[in-house]
C-alpha cells in the first residue's frame, strides 16, 4: 500500500471520529494482538480523572525526563495538531511517523472497526514499543473501565480527582463516575488518588480492597503550603519525609498545586519500581513542564487569556483565577461549550464576571451552537452575542478590547486550540 501523506492519514484519522465512542476494550485487544502485543513491551503510569489528569501526565513526563529517562507521552485532546497526543522525550511525534503508522493500522483499523480513539490509543502503543521508553504516562480518555488504554498494565494507576462530567456516559452520580475511573485499577498494582470526595474515596477504597491494591493518597505523602499564585506561574513549599522544599511550575492556580502534589507523591511511589527521581529532578521537572491552554496568556497587548475549562470543576478553577489575578479588568468572554456537558451549571460560574459575551461554535460535531448558547445565556439574563466563526467571535473581542479589559477565550479545548491559531494570525493583522 502506497504510504499515506501526512494530510491524508489526518483526514482518515478525524473520519473515524463520525463513529463517536465505542467503549469496551474487545477491539483494541483485536489490534494489539495483531501487532505483537506493543502495549506490554515498556512500563507504564495510566492516570485518569475527571480534572488534572492531563497537567499531571505533562508534569510526571517533565520530571522524570529531567532525572535522565528516556519518556512517552500520550494525551488528549490535543490543541492544534493531532501529533501532539504522542510525544517521545518531550517532543512531538513526526507528521512523517504519523503518517506511515496510520497507512499500516489502516487495513486492520477497518476490519476490527475501532474508533478514532481507539486507533490513535493504537498507533502510540505501537510507535512507544518501537521506541522502548525507559517509561510512559498514559493519560485515560474518557472513565476508565472501558477507555482503550485500559489494556496497559501498569506499575501504578492514578486517579487525580473525581467530579461531573460526561454524565450521559459515566453515570448522574459521584459514585458512579468513580466506579468507572475504578477500572483502570489493577491486582496488585498500586493506586495514587488526588484529593476526592467522600462518596469517590468510598468506591475506590473498596476496589482497592477487592483487588488487593495497595492505595495511597497524594495528601498523605505530600504537604503544601506559602502557596503564591502570579499571572507568571504558581509556587509552593512542600513538605515531604525527606523535609521541606520551595518549588515553582508555571502552570497557574491553586489547582494545579494539586496536581503537583499528586505527581510528587507519584515520583516517590515509583521509586519502589526502581527508579530514582530526586527532589532536584522533581523541582526541574516542575518549572519547566510545558501544558499549552491551561489558563494561558498568549498575548500581552491585547490581553488574551485562554483557558480549556470545560465542565464545572475546570470553571470554576478558572473564575478562582480570574478573580485573584485580573480583578481589575473588565473581562470579554469568548465562549464556545459542547452540548453534553453541564452547560446552565458552567454559565452560572462564569458570566457574572464578563462584562461581554460572545458565543461561538467550537470546532466539533458534540458543539452547541453558538446561537443556541447565546439563547443559553440571554435566558440567564445576560446579554450575548452569536458569532458566525471563531475567528469572528475573535475579531468582535479584539474591537471590543480597551487596556482596561482582557479577552478571556474559553468553554472549550476544541475552541481554545482554534483560538491560540486565530489569534496569532489577528495579533500580526493589527
Amino acid at each position: 500500500m502506497k504510504t499515506l501523506s501526512y494530510d491524508q492519514a489526518v483526514e482518515y484519522m478525524f473520519r473515524l471520529q463520525q463513529m463517536g465512542w465505542k467503549l469496551g476494550l474487545d477491539r483494541m485487544h483485536r489490534i494489539l494482538q495483531e501487532t505483537g502485543s506493543p502495549h506490554l513491551q515498556f512500563p507504564s503510569v495510566l492516570i485518569a480523572g475527571t480534572n488534572g489528569k492531563g497537567s499531571v501526565t505533562a508534569m510526571l513526563e517533565s520530571i522524570f525526563r529531567h532525572a535522565g529517562y528516556s519518556t512517552a507521552m500520550y494525551t488528549s485532546p490535543h490543541l492544534v495538531d493531532v501529533t501532539e497526543r504522542v510525544r517521545m522525550n518531550g517532543k512531538d511525534l513526526s507528521r512523517k511517523k504519523f503518517a506511515s503508522t496510520v497507512t499500516f493500522l489502516k487495513p486492520l483499523i477497518e476490519r476490527i472497526g475501532c474508533s478514532f480513539f481507539e486507533s490513535m490509543t493504537a498507533l502510540a502503543l505501537l510507535i512507544f514499543a518501537e521506541q522502548s521508553p525507559e517509561i510512559a504516562f498514559i493519560e485515560v480518555g474518557l472513565g476508565g473501565r472501558f477507555d482503550a488504554t485500559n489494556v496497559l498494565n501498569p506499575l501504578l494507576s492514578i486517579i487525580t480527582d473525581v467530579s461531573y462530567d460526561h454524565r450521559n456516559i459515566l453515570g448522574d452520580t459521584i459514585e458512579k463516575i468513580a466506579f468507572e475511573k475504578a477500572g483502570i485499577i489493577k491486582e496488585g498494582v498500586p493506586c495514587l488518588t488526588g484529593d476526592l470526595p467522600q462518596e469517590a474515596a468510598a468506591v475506590i477504597k473498596d476496589v482497592c480492597r477487592q483487588r488487593k491494591t495497595p492505595l495511597y493518597c497524594a495528601n498523605d505523602l505530600s504537604k503544601a503550603d506559602d502557596i503564591k499564585i502570579t499571572g507568571q506561574g504558581t509556587s509552593f513549599r512542600t513538605r515531604t519525609e525527606n523535609g521541606e522544599e520551595k518549588l515553582s511550575t508555571p502552570l497557574i492556580g491553586r489547582h494545579q498545586v494539586r496536581n503537583s502534589r499528586i505527581s510528587i507523591a507519584a515520583s516517590r511511589l515509583l521509586q519502589n519500581s526502581g527508579y530514582k527521581t530526586g527532589i532536584q529532578n522533581i523541582a526541574g521537572g516542575l518549572r519547566h513542564v510545558r501544558w499549552p491552554g491551561r489558563f494561558q496568556r498568549i498575548s500581552r497587548s491585547p490581553l488574551v487569556i485562554v483557558d480549556v475549562a470545560h465542565n464545572i470543576a475546570s470553571m470554576e478553577a478558572l473564575r478562582e483565577n480570574l478573580t485573584l489575578l485580573y480583578s481589575n479588568k473588565k473581562i470579554i468572554l469568548v465562549l464556545g461549550i459542547l452540548r453534553d456537558k453541564d452547560i446552565r451549571e458552567m454559565l452560572n460560574i462564569i458570566l457574572p464576571l464578563a462584562e461581554t459575551t460572545i458565543a461561538v461554535t467550537p470546532l466539533s460535531e458534540r458543539a452547541l451552537s453558538a446561537e443556541m448558547l447565546a439563547a443559553e445565556i440571554r435566558s440567564a439574563g445576560r446579554q450575548a452575542h452569536a458569532s458566525a466563526s471563531i475567528r469572528a467571535g475573535l475579531e468582535k473581542a479584539l474591537a471590543l478590547y480597551t487596556p482596561e479589559k482582557l479577552v478571556c477565550v474559553t468553554g472549550s479545548i476544541f475552541l481554545v486550540g482554534e483560538a491560540i491559531i486565530e489569534i496569532k494570525i489577528l495579533t500580526k493583522k493589527s
